[in-house]
């Protein structure tokens, strides 16, 4: 009888196969799951304020879903940002060819908050129409209390700004309807290539993600000591 070499010789093959696919689809699934910070707020959907004031925080959904984890984390407490910090996650985009992205930590959320983009000479304290702005759910249709989040703009003309979390003034004889709580360092939107250049230099001052995450868990402030 003769003896068969390629049995063993498929079965390792196999085996590397299996685990090379196994390898790859962890890889893949990292990279498409892993969020670089967890965001914190209440769903637009849910009526979290009620939820909270019944006691039903530790209720779970049909689908057994804790609500106050899941759904309601700011009414319910499962928030602890810092302080209050809002920042673009580059200091240069190109015009027309790159999203901006604005993350924000929110300390004491508020059901009106929300993000807007003004000219960086903007007065702050007297603020009228913004450029760009998107309730913090990040869109412009539904509000939401949320303590850790991002919202994304498509894009922005050409020019310097920055980025303000805001929420309307209630003070009588105040200058205007809304005040800034938090404003970014600014940040520019140029036409062509000028912004590889211009990163050079910068990239240090770029608050990464994980960065983000990190100071949210030791409860520092990003932006460092001044």
């Amino acid at each position: 009888m003769k003896r068969s070499f390629a049995s063993p010789f498929l079965s390792l093959f196999a085996l590397h196969l299996v685990i090379s696919l196994s390898m790859t689809t962890r890889a893949a699934a990292a990279t498409t799951n892993e969020k670089p910070f967890q965001e914190c707020k209440d769903h637009a959907h849910f009526n979290c304020r009620l939820i909270a004031e019944e006691g039903d925080c530790e209720a779970y959904t049909e689908h057994g879903e804790l609500i106050g984890d899941t759904f309601c984390q700011v009414s319910c407490g499962r928030c602890s940002a810092a302080d209050d910090q809002i920042f673009a996650d580059l200091s240069c985009y190109s015009f027309a060819k790159q999203e901006i992205t604005i993350t924000f930590l929110n300390r004491s959320p508020e059901h009106g908050d929300w993000v807007g983009v003004y000219p960086a000479f903007s007065d702050l304290t007297n603020l009228g129409g913004p450029i760009a702005w998107y309730w913090l759910c990040g869109n412009k249709k539904d509000k939401c209390k949320t303590g850790i989040g991002s919202v994304t703009f498509p894009w922005l003309p050409p020019g310097t700004y920055k980025a303000v979390l805001v929420r309307h003034d209630h003070r009588k004889g105040h200058g205007g309807p809304y005040a800034s709580y938090a404003d970014s360092t600014p940040f520019e939107v140029v036409r062509g290539t000028s912004c590889s250049a211009r990163r050079t230099q910068e990239q240090k001052d770029i608050v990464s993600m994980s960065e983000v995450k990190a100071a949210h868990e030791n409860g520092n402030s990003l932006r460092g000591s001044s």
